[in-house]
């Protein structure tokens, strides 16, 4: 999949078609704009093997879905510290 640096513009511009498509940032990797073919527009994080829904465009926009997925990014990397302790503590 092609990364493009995901605009406010740019999805706004966003078209639907017969299948939903998603458009990925190069700006936050794992960044997904989905856009379906009712128009619903959807920004999601795919991270290592789950994906989660950050929020729609218009309500949110570029800068808080990247803001989402960073802050998404950090949670997710904590918890992987905290397990990998919690293993070298048991052995």
């Amino acid at each position: 999949m092609t990364r493009i640096k995901l605009t406010n513009t740019l999805v706004r511009k966003a078209l639907p078609k017969d299948k939903p498509y998603s458009l990925s940032d190069y700006v936050v990797p794992g960044l997904l704009l989905t856009i379906n073919p009712s128009g619903k527009k959807t920004f999601s994080l795919r991270l290592q093997n789950f994906k989660k829904k950050l929020g729609n465009f218009p309500v949110d926009d570029v800068s808080a879905a990247r803001q989402k997925s960073i802050q998404c990014y950090a949670d997710h990397f904590e918890e992987i510290k905290i397990k990998n302790q919690r293993k070298s503590t048991i052995l």
